[in-house]
């Protein structure tokens, strides 16, 4: 009998890409804000011929100043606002996964647990009636996923454009349910299985 370990079988959960959710919504203010000072001192200049006051180079300065500091708050809260309701729901579709499977509300994550598991990559266990098997785990674009393998759904962006001096950089994450059988194998972890596996 070969003593080999049995290869994980694999539900993927949820699928998103750094452009959905970033964890870091204010990372490009810095940015945003040289941009939109850019944007302000144009629409100072335009100003300054209906508004004397903005003549002024201390005045121009301080319009140009809160013009960008108001825009990028403005952005960035969104962009939290948006990110921080993207995270609840995949929280909820997972939430909701771990219960049906294992039936036991204590093994749930909360919003700032979940968050935790995502950055830090961790593998969460979920034992069903003590039976151990089921992990919840984190693979993002161009690590392995489980025995060395890479799920299909990993794939690579398109190269960068080599004029650009800071690329974008695009990352897929995906949150999956590995299924590893017990080297003792049951009836009731191949209904385990065939349950996690074909359940929609």
């Amino acid at each position: 009998m070969s003593n080999a370990l049995p290869n994980p079988e694999q539900r993927l959960l949820v699928t998103f890409t750094s452009q959905q959710w970033t964890g870091r919504p204010g990372q490009d203010a810095v940015y945003s804000f040289l941009g939109l000072g850019i944007v302000g001192f144009v629409a100072c200049l335009v100003l300054m011929i209906f508004i004397a006051g903005l003549r002024d180079p201390g005045a121009a300065a301080l319009f140009i100043v809160v013009f960008a500091v108001a825009l990028t708050t403005f952005i960035v809260l969104a962009k939290s606002s948006s990110e921080k309701k993207f995270l609840i729901g995949i929280n909820q579709r997972v939430n909701d996964t771990i219960l049906e499977l294992t039936g036991n509300p204590d093994d749930q994550l909360s919003l700032r647990g979940f968050r935790r598991f995502i950055e830090s990559e961790q593998r969460i266990p979920l034992p069903v009636h003590g039976v151990p098997g089921l992990e919840l785990v984190v693979v993002r674009e161009g690590e392995s996923a489980g025995a060395g393998r890479k799920h299909p759904a990993q794939r690579r962006t398109a190269p960068p454009n080599p004029s650009s001096i800071h690329p974008p950089l695009v990352t897929t994450t995906e949150l999956m349910i590995t299924v590893t059988p017990p080297d003792y194998g049951t009836t009731s972890f191949d209904r385990l299985l065939n349950a996690t596996l074909d359940t929609d």
